[in-house]
């Protein structure tokens, strides 16, 4: 069994819309799309498409993990 999972640049279903905590708020109207296509380690990881219009938010980052994206 692979542990590699493919994932699809393009998916047909519709994405979760959401949009930053109004106290992270930097500048702008960012918007985000998430279309989850994988979750794991009793769903603390979700792998997928993630998408943001332009803005700036502030966000503390408690984490020494990496995450690699890949932009098409």
């Amino acid at each position: 069994m692979s542990l590699l999972k493919a994932i699809d640049t393009n998916p047909s279903f519709a994405p979760r819309e959401s949009g930053p905590l109004p106290e992270r708020l930097i500048s702008g109207n960012p918007a985000f799309k998430t279309w989850v296509q994988d979750v794991a380690r009793r769903e603390t990881i979700h792998t997928g498409v993630w998408e943001a219009t332009p803005g700036e938010i502030w966000k503390t980052i408690e984490t020494v993990r990496k995450i690699y994206v890949t932009v098409m």
